[in-house]
This record gives structure tokens, C-alpha cells and sequence, in this order.
């Protein structure tokens, strides 16, 4: 695996899990660094209206993806889904996670 020169540093990260035969949506998660409403609010100076407030990620960005995924495989198993085939960015830390803590077969 190549390692990339530039860091990860989104605010947000989103993966979506779907089917190999069907291609439908069979899971999707997300992360974030910062409350969007929240944020703007703090932008314009205007008060936080009431809303829907999303978990905040505290750790690192580069670690959100890798996270996902595991949630999505580790859904997808216990859903009794086959999660056996991974397509991504060729992130070897995706990768490395789904296989430690999920399936060590997962290939990508």
C-alpha cells in the first residue's frame, strides 16, 4: 500500500454499504467533527435554534473512516449480510481495522 502525502483533516466523513448482487443501500454512518447548526450559529452570532445534534467525533479525522467501516461490516454480519468484498480508496487502514476486528477474510 503507497502512503499519501497529505494529511486527512475533513470535518465529515460518510461510507455507505450496499449490496454486491443488488446494489442497494444496505447501511450507511457518518462522523463529525462539528455540530453543522451549531456551527453556524456561532458563525453569525445568532443563538443555537432547538435541533437535531449529531455525536461529535473526537478523535482523529484520519480515524473516522476506518471506524465506519467497521460499524457497517460488524452490522452487516450480525444482519447476517455476507461482507466479504470491500471497494474503497485503497486505504490500508480501512482495511487493516475490517480485518482486525471484524472478519480477517474481508478482501478489497
Amino acid at each position: 500500500c503507497a502512503r499519501r502525502g497529505r494529511g486527512h483533516n475533513s470535518l465529515d466523513v460518510v461510507l455507505t454499504a450496499m449490496g454486491a448482487q443488488t446494489g442497494k443501500v444496505i447501511g450507511y454512518a457518518s462522523r463529525h467533527k462539528q455540530c453543522a447548526t451549531c456551527a453556524r450559529a456561532e458563525r453569525t452570532g445568532k443563538p443555537t435554534t432547538s435541533h437535531d445534534y449529531r455525536q461529535i467525533w473526537s478523535g482523529s479525522a484520519k480515524a473516522m473512516e476506518p471506524n465506519i467501516a467497521v460499524q457497517l461490516a460488524t452490522e452487516a454480519k450480525e444482519d447476517g449480510a455476507p461482507f466479504g468484498v470491500m471497494i474503497g480508496d485503497k486505504d490500508c487502514t480501512t482495511i487493516y481495522h475490517v480485518r482486525q476486528e471484524v472478519d480477517a477474510s474481508v478482501v478489497h
